[in-house]
């Protein structure tokens, strides 16, 4: 969200040689540091934002950008706040709820932002950071507002609620965050904008267990949002699939997932992610599960080594309980994964002690004496 300003020193030309060179004038001195340039940004959007005139169509942006200046500061000093002191979450006040999971955002500035009475219980230096960090909110907050009442049709409208309400979701303020999200979809229901606000609404049903409320949250920002959610979205989707038992479905948005992950220019941890939680819907939702099937899971997916799917899948039938199951899957690994054997076949015998299978056993013992290993 932050640009930083590039700022260019004043090239001067030699001056003529049979006349003296006039006064070369001397160039403003450049900010030093990243810190020091986003502050005369800052300054410069201010001074800026002070000289517009009410409803000149120019203003949108300029209060936009200054705004969004302000967010990133508060957020920033708002971290530091949480890092220096962990009670700072204690600090929001109470729930201010409408009691409506429709209910529109009033206008103006949120609710007070943190208890002051708590807050003097904080390390000074927390003390300092979420003073500013509130400052800063409350700087940045009428100037959205003023974006979205004094030009409701510009293209910044949307990105100005949009920002509010991330915004106060950050600050803790959850309540006050989703009635901002409900403006958006009420005035800009189309923009991409609003496929943020399902998304931010399928996390809210999705944590409080609402699982298909959640679903079609999710499927609405797949719908909406920008190409850059969509990983996430359908991740979450695939999470409501499977909690709702809705196993072939969950393993296809999994797979969905992981593969579009891993199309991207910079395959994201979201691969692993997928890759994992599919192998575990897939482990816990079929009974009697081989190597065969671990791998055909993993055959659409090249980029994950197969000796990496059945290690994990292993490792959750063993966490399952299901040691036979596992101990065949351990069994198929040492002989993909020579080099590593030994190991795979101690976690064989483990796996073959649980199900306290005398066959067992002496299938491990009988591999172990193949691979050459010592005594368990």
């Amino acid at each position: 969200m932050s640009r930083a300003l590039s700022w260019l020193a004043l090239v001067l030309g030699v001056g003529c040689a049979h006349a003296p060179s006039p006064p070369r004038p001397v160039p403003a001195a450049q900010p030093s540091t990243p810190a020091a340039q986003r502050q005369q940004e800052l300054a410069l959007r201010r001074a800026q934002v002070a000289g517009l005139r009410r409803g000149d169509p120019g203003n949108p942006p300029a209060l936009l950008r200054l705004a969004e200046l302000l967010v990133d500061d508060a957020l920033a000093a708002w971290r530091l706040a949480l890092e220096s002191d962990p009670r700072v979450l204690e600090l929001r006040p109470p729930a201010q709820d409408s009691g409506s999971e429709g209910a529109e955002a009033a206008p103006g500035p949120p609710p007070p932002w943190f208890d002051p009475e708590r807050a003097q219980r904080l390390r000074p230096d927390a003390r300092e950071a979420l003073a500013r960090s509130v400052a800063l909110a409350r700087e940045a907050t009428p100037l959205l507002e003023r974006v979205v009442l004094e030009h409701p049709g510009s293209p910044e409208a949307p990105d100005a609620i949009a920002l509010e309400a991330w915004l106060l979701g950050e600050l803790q303020h959850p309540e006050v965050a989703r009635q901002a999200w409900h403006r958006l979809l009420r005035s800009f229901p189309d923009s991409p904008r609003a496929g943020e606000a399902w998304l931010a609404f399928g996390e809210h049903f999705f944590s409080a267990g609402r699982f298909p409320q959640a679903l079609e949250a999710y499927q609405r920002a797949l719908s909406l949002a920008p190409p850059r959610l969509h990983g996430f979205a359908r991740y979450k989707l695939a999470w409501c699939y499977a909690n709702l038992n809705r196993d072939a479905e969950a393993l296809q948005a999994f797979e969905r997932t992981v593969a579009d992950a891993l199309a991207s220019p910079t395959p994201a941890p979201l691969a692993r992610e997928a890759f994992r939680d599919g192998l575990r819907v897939l482990v816990q939702s079929r009974q009697g599960l081989s190597h065969g099937d671990v791998l055909s899971w993993r055959d659409a997916r090249p980029a994950v080594p197969a000796a990496a799917a059945l290690r994990q899948a292993a490792e959750l039938l063993d966490d399952l309980g299901r040691a036979p199951e596992a101990l065949a899957l351990w069994l198929a690994l040492a002989t993909l994964e020579p080099a590593q054997a030994c190991q795979t076949l101690a976690n064989a015998a483990e796996s073959a002690r649980r199900a306290a299978d005398p066959q067992s056993l002496a299938r491990v013992a009988a591999a172990r004496e193949v691979a050459r290993c010592g005594a368990p």
